[in-house]
């Protein structure tokens, strides 16, 4: 194990893993998981690492496993691993979640965008949320996500309940290389309003951000319980 290596811990571990999160939603399930049991074995076997040691060791594992230890909301850089925590732009804000039983493939989807960032305009709206000046209203207004443009072809579907969910959203996007779709709401009860018909099978969940990471769960009043 990655830990041990880093640690030189000899203490072992079972571990049973329910997956509610569906792979290939672009929704970081397996990073997520990853993430949570280092921070977990972190304080089972009380090795005390720091945030810095963890996010390089969640780094050698995925480039998004960094993310899911420090939590809330950052800028990445680099392959997704060098993270700048900015402030929660969505913290009172409602999601909607719509996953359909397409699954994508990640490695798929990256090798088919072509990001092309050379050519890239100068976002000025990205360089005020680095500053954290930026407001919700910025950040949802210049919001693109570039696998859009390669998955929706491919998965017509999903461009279909992008949508619909942007009738009613303040954004709506799809997450990731998909193929959930979600989308930003002021409140609960407007996200409420949007429908998908039984027989489609879209799960569908609503819910709002959560501020989850290494300070939480390092915090001795945290009730998080690993045993």
């Amino acid at each position: 194990m990655l830990l041990k290596q880093v640690t030189g811990s000899r203490q072992g571990v079972a571990i049973r893993l329910e997956k509610r999160i569906p792979y290939g939603a672009g929704l970081g399930g397996g990073s997520s998981n990853a993430a949570v049991v280092l921070l977990g074995l972190n304080k089972l076997w009380q090795l005390g690492l720091s945030l810095d040691v963890l996010t390089k060791t969640a780094a050698a594992i995925g480039s998004d496993v960094p993310f899911f230890i420090t939590g809330g909301t950052a800028l990445a850089t680099g392959r997704g691993d060098r993270l700048r925590q900015v402030p929660n732009f969505l913290a009172k804000k409602t999601i909607f979640l719509a996953v359909p039983e397409a699954r994508i493939s990640t490695k798929w989807a990256y090798d088919q965008v072509n990001l092309n960032l050379t050519k890239k305009k100068k976002n000025v709206t990205l360089s005020r949320f680095k500053r954290g000046t930026s407001d919700n209203q910025d950040i949802l207004s210049s919001g693109v996500n570039d696998f859009e443009a390669v998955v929706f072809p491919q998965y017509p579907g999903l461009g279909d309940i992008k949508l619909r969910i942007a009738r009613r959203a303040e954004y709506a996007s799809l997450s990731g290389s998909g193929s959930a779709v979600y989308g930003v709401f002021a409140n609960k009860q407007d996200a409420d309003a949007v429908k998908f018909d039984a027989s489609s099978q879209i799960k569908t969940f609503v819910t709002h951000t959560v501020r989850w990471g290494f300070q939480q769960i390092s915090n001795p009043a945290s009730d998080c319980q690993f045993s």
